[in-house]
């Protein structure tokens, strides 16, 4: 993930976080869906590792 990209994740789940915490939502999403969704959020934004070709001869 790039940096730009790093930060404006960590903002939005920030404010998910706080704004959750303000309107005192129930104790199910606080402890099991924003979780779960941190972890969609890191599985499907992760950077794949690039790959080299080797030529063989």
């Amino acid at each position: 993930m790039n940096r730009p990209s790093l930060i404006i994740n960590s903002v939005l789940w920030a404010g998910a976080i706080i704004a959750s915490a303000i309107v005192g939502a129930p104790s199910l999403l606080s402890t099991v869906l924003l979780p779960a969704l941190a972890i969609m959020s890191l599985v499907l934004t992760e950077q794949k590792p690039k790959t080299v070709k080797c030529v063989q001869k």
